[in-house]
C-alpha cells in the first residue's frame, strides 16, 4: 500500500501503520487522545501541537522533524562541522 507523505496527516498515518498500529482507535488510546481527535489529524483537519507531535514521534519511531516537514534531518554546514561530519 502506497502511503501519502505529502501532508502531516499522511505522515502520521504512515508512521502509525509502519509502527504496527493498524487500528487508529488503538493508537489513539496509547497516544492519549480520542479517536476523533486522531481522525482530524490524519485527515489534515487539525495540526497536532508540539507535545502531541513528540508523543506520536516517540510511539512510532520517527522524528518530529519528519512528521512536521516530511524531510530527513540534515544538519546545516556549521552543525555538521561541529560534530565532525
Amino acid at each position: 500500500m502506497q502511503m501519502d507523505h505529502s501532508s502531516i496527516g499522511g505522515r502520521i498515518v504512515a508512521a502509525r501503520v509502519a509502527a504496527g498500529y493498524a487500528s487508529a482507535s488503538s493508537f489513539s488510546r496509547v497516544a492519549g487522545m480520542g479517536p476523533s481527535q486522531l481522525w482530524k489529524y490524519e485527515k489534515n483537519r487539525r495540526v497536532p501541537g508540539p507535545k502531541l507531535l513528540a508523543r506520536i514521534a516517540e510511539l512510532t519511531g520517527v522524528t518530529m522533524y519528519w512528521l512536521a516537514t516530511g524531510k530527513a534531518f540534515e544538519p546545516s554546514g556549521c552543525v555538521a562541522a561541529a560534530v565532525g561530519e
